[in-house]
């Protein structure tokens, strides 16, 4: 994939290049007593072990390239704040910050590679769907959701993608920056 981003986009006409870990599923969402293996690693397979690969592997791939390398990886309040029912979820988030402080703790000698961790807060997505579809049973906390939505509470995900956008391009990021998206529409 990398092979064909870098071959359509030569990495020499720019002064950075971004990588943006942005997928990621919520289910299962059950109690801890309730979980079955097979849910369990496709959540960390998605939301822990595909960030971790293509940082590598996009790090390999721009090892050669002289401008800023971005690594921003979209965690969650629930890395800090775990949900309930939400415990695969919040566990693989809280390992991707992990993830990004160790990286940027391999970089701490090289001011070309900047880790970034930014937490997107309630975005109106599928994911917030499915969490308002959930069995109260499953999750005691469905109630609060469905009011982000009916109140409006819930961000766009173009706002979200504008907000992380014009982040990435500032001149000051640290070797590693965490932000939330609260912070970054405060300062607008």
């Amino acid at each position: 994939m990398f092979q064909d981003i870098f071959r359509t986009f030569p990495v020499k006409r720019y002064d950075r290049i971004t990588l943006i870990n942005n997928a990621g599923i919520v289910d299962p969402i059950k109690h801890v007593v309730d979980l079955d293996a097979a849910s369990v690693a496709r959540n960390i397979a998605i939301n822990l072990v595909a960030p971790i690969a293509l940082t590598s592997a996009f790090l390999k791939r721009s090892s050669d390239f002289d401008g800023l390398r971005i690594v921003a990886n979209i965690s969650s309040g629930a890395a800090s704040r775990p949900k309930g029912s939400w415990a695969t979820y919040s566990a693989a988030k809280a390992g991707l910050e992990c993830f990004s402080t160790a990286l940027a703790r391999d970089f701490a000698n090289d001011d070309r590679v900047k880790s970034v961790i930014f937490e997107p807060g309630i975005v109106d997505t599928d994911m917030q769907a499915r969490i308002r579809d959930t069995d109260p049973a499953n999750f005691d906390e469905v109630a609060q959701f469905l009011t982000f939505k009916k109140s409006g509470q819930l961000l766009s995900a173009e706002t979200v993608a504008a907000a992380l956008g014009a982040f990435v391009l500032r001149d000051d990021l640290a070797s590693l920056t965490k932000v939330s998206i609260r912070d970054l529409i405060k300062s607008q």
